[in-house]
């Protein structure tokens, strides 16, 4: 297997794909090689603080930061913690009275190569105020997860290596800390097989804590349990969970059960992620088999019983990694999945998935984000304007140079998961008898689409306002007549309204005067990239809500007789295949269609052009909202 070396970057705090201020966002930060951004919190200024893990080349050293963005993503601070004696990984940040308690495990630089549980203490900027290792039953441990407790000290979780002799498998371990860091008791849950250890827990109403637990990993295929604890690490009742995705095939055998993140839910139940990994034996007489994995989110009641389950979002070895309710109970889950190979296309790579199920599970909305190369979602919160901010990872390798880098990636989206705010705009002109024509241009409004906006029209003569669109009577066309009641001059007004955010525009309207547009009408078209890197196809709107335009522009064609257009599912499933023709306009050659993709199921698609007689090809992921 090829190695990829990550290449140094100096003095690169952070890139953006879009100009600052800009409320939704994709940015990369980096600072050094390799990069991830694990966990995403809401500081009390309304900035974000994400807790980073990156990877020193030269010395082959893990060490943890803290990042600081505006809402708007730009940079407000980095720290960075480097130890002398050994390196060290963060996978919890606990907000205190003082500022924030990191914790995670350390390796030490000694031969033994020993790993304990690692503290720093940080103010609220970020200042390292100290840091410690530590091993309350002298065993090698570490922390995945923890809280604060109600009387200021903390509840950590995660693994111990209670063996002295092979295999080390690790075991499920939980300290309680006093106010001042130091340990009051530990537990060690070593009642399963192989490795097992505390993925994620929540404070419970007693004083205890639900752990989430992942339970019998690799040995016996792996499974998942949620255990509910007294305040002194009792057990209390426990949930194992083991499932298969193909209860019709008679042959398929579950092979792991991966835990990954636990959400308490507004009816006092439990939301849980994972992945399940499940050999399937598709042909007995030959014993063929094929591994399928496939990302899991059930939802259990109080007592962690399962109330429904869901299969169809992340997978490949990528779970759902984080999960949150919003007041309506529906769900708003992230992770990453494998985007589908295409005939023809380089090789499949992981984007990032952004959805929303409603309170039984079903999908009502899926997103999807990345580059040409992997990328992450670690961690996601809703924001304070209804949208979400998502932390992770953003891949590039450089095959020919054997190189690479990895990002921190942070996206911002708005309610819908789209990177879009409104645009009003529309056109008028009088049809006689004091009767006017509007035309709505506006854009990212997505009236008929699942949380999309609405639109409010006030047409100035004291007759009430025209509302359509979600949450209102649909929006019938972009087209509508309003009748004045006596010539003269009306301020007339559109507002579009999505999610949080509203544009409005206003136009003088003379009812015995001519036309005008007011609002910004460009739609700003997506341009595709063929291998060569000229532009070739242009696709708008996108994301789309029942048709696409598609262009190629006439130097491009060169006569060749038309584009094939293919669009397949992510699963890799051709939905509708077309060929672009000469429109006869007066710009020689050009090529020009309207596809209709009103029939297509929400979701994204990948737009495939291929030109005739073997000329250059591309492709571009498509969104369908409706």
């Amino acid at each position: 297997m090829k190695t990829i070396k990550f290449i140094i970057v100096v003095s690169i705090f952070y890139a953006t794909t879009l100009v600052a201020q800009e409320k939704y966002f994709e940015k990369t930060y980096a600072w050094t090689q390799n990069h991830s951004g694990r966990i995403i919190s809401i500081m009390d200024n309304g900035n974000y603080l994400i807790n980073c893990g990156y990877y020193i080349v030269g010395n082959d050293t893990n060490s943890s930061a803290l990042l600081s963005i505006t809402p708007s993503g730009e940079l407000v601070f980095l720290e960075q913690y480097v130890e002398n004696d050994y390196e060290n990984i963060v996978r919890e940040a606990i907000k205190n009275d003082t500022g924030y308690l990191l914790a995670g495990w350390n390796r030490m630089f000694t031969a033994e190569l020993q790993t304990y549980i690692y503290l720093l203490k940080t103010d609220f900027d970020g200042n390292k105020i100290g840091s410690t290792y530590l091993s309350p039953d002298d065993y090698e441990c570490g922390v995945y997860t923890g809280f604060i407790t109600f009387d200021g000290g903390y509840m950590l979780g995660g693994f111990v290596i209670p063996y002295l002799s092979s295999p080390f498998f690790h075991e499920p371990y939980l300290i309680k800390l006093d106010i001042l860091g130091q340990v009051q008791w530990s537990r060690i849950y070593d009642n399963y097989g192989a490795n097992n250890w505390i993925v994620e827990m929540l404070p419970s109403e007693d004083g205890g804590a639900y752990l989430l637990l992942q339970t019998n990993y690799w040995a016996f295929g792996g499974d998942m349990a949620l255990l509910r604890i007294d305040s002194l690490g009792n057990i209390v009742w426990e949930k194992n969970y083991d499932f298969n995705p193909y209860p019709s095939v008679p042959d398929a055998s579950d092979q792991t059960d991966y835990a990954r993140s636990l959400t308490r839910t507004l009816d006092g139940g439990f939301l849980i992620t994972g992945y399940i990994d499940t050999l399937v034996n598709y042909v007995p007489q030959i014993e063929l088999y094929q591994f399928r994995s496939y990302g899991a989110v059930f939802k259990t009641d109080s007592l962690g019983e399962v109330e429904w389950i869901t299969f169809e979002h992340c997978g490949q070895d990528s779970p759902p990694t984080a999960a949150s309710q919003l007041p309506d109970s529906s769900y708003v889950l992230c992770g990453s999945r494998f985007f589908p190979i295409v005939p023809g296309e380089p090789a499949e790579q992981k984007d990032i998935e952004l959805f929303k199920l409603d309170p039984d599970g079903n999908t009502l909305w899926a997103r999807y984000y990345g580059g040409a190369f992997n990328d992450y979602a670690f961690d996601m919160i809703p924001t304070p304007d209804d949208g979400f901010i998502l932390c992770g990872r953003k891949e590039f390798i450089d095959y020919a140079a054997d190189t690479g880098m990895a990002y921190v990636y942070v996206i911002k989206t708005n309610c819908m998961g789209l990177l879009t705010e409104p645009e009003a705009a529309f056109a008028y002109e009088p049809s006689g008898g004091n009767q006017i024509t509007f035309t709505n241009l506006s854009l990212y409004a997505y009236p008929d689409s699942i949380d999309g906006g609405y639109y409010i029209w006030d047409f100035g003569d004291g007759s009430p306002p025209y509302l359509c669109g979600q949450g209102y009577a649909p929006c019938t066309g972009n087209t509508l007549t309003h009748q004045y009641a006596t010539p003269g001059t009306y301020t007339a007004t559109l507002t579009a309204i999505v999610c949080s955010d509203t544009s409005t525009v206003q136009a003088l309207i003379d009812t015995e005067g001519s036309g005008g547009t007011v609002g910004t009408a460009e739609n700003s078209p997506s341009r595709v990239l063929g291998r060569s890197g000229v532009v070739g196809v242009v696709v708008y709107p996108n994301p789309a809500q029942n048709t696409l335009q598609i262009l190629v522009p006439p130097l491009f064609k060169g006569g060749l007789g038309g584009i094939l257009l293919q669009f397949y599912t992510l699963t890799g499933q051709l939905v509708l295949q077309t060929t672009l023709v000469s429109t006869g306009s007066t710009t020689a050659d050009s090529a020009s269609k309207t596809i209709s993709v009103a029939h297509l199921p929400a979701g994204v698609y990948v737009c495939r052009w291929q030109q005739a007689a073997g000329g250059a090809s591309g492709y571009i992921k498509v969104a369908v909202v409706h």
